[in-house]
């Protein structure tokens, strides 16, 4: 979960993402929004429609994944597969990953109102 989540803060959270990739290659990750939303990249309010708070929030989402031997970019999350991370391969590891989200002060968020958006991740 993003915190904290208010307006006029920057939000932020962490996860890790295990990535095995046996190619003797450079392996690339890319994120993307593919959900093909009016507004890709960006938080908008899921299970429901929460009257009185903004449908969908005014910035994308930004996405770093780190790790040994990584080389990171950050990136705002869009419809498009922006390339946040490569690495020599072989990989077998898990590479941290960061989110941030700006939220503007003239943004009205009620509480109990639900935000998300799904950020697919491709490894090639």
């Amino acid at each position: 979960a993003l915190t904290p989540f208010q307006p006029g803060q920057t939000s932020t959270a962490a996860g890790a993402l295990t990535i095995i990739d046996t190619n003797a290659e450079t392996a690339t990750l890319t994120a993307q929004d593919a959900s093909g939303s009016a507004t890709p990249g960006q938080l908008r309010q899921t299970g429901g429609v929460c009257t009185g708070s903004a449908a969908f929030l005014a910035n994308p989402l930004s996405v770093s994944v780190t790790g040994s031997g990584v080389t990171s970019t950050t990136r705002s999350l869009s419809a498009a597969q922006q390339t946040v991370a490569t690495a020599t391969a072989p990989v077998s590891s898990v590479w941290p990953s960061s989110y941030s989200q700006a939220i503007n002060s003239n943004e009205t968020l009620l509480a109990g109102c639900v935000y998300g958006v799904t950020v697919t991740y491709t490894l090639s």
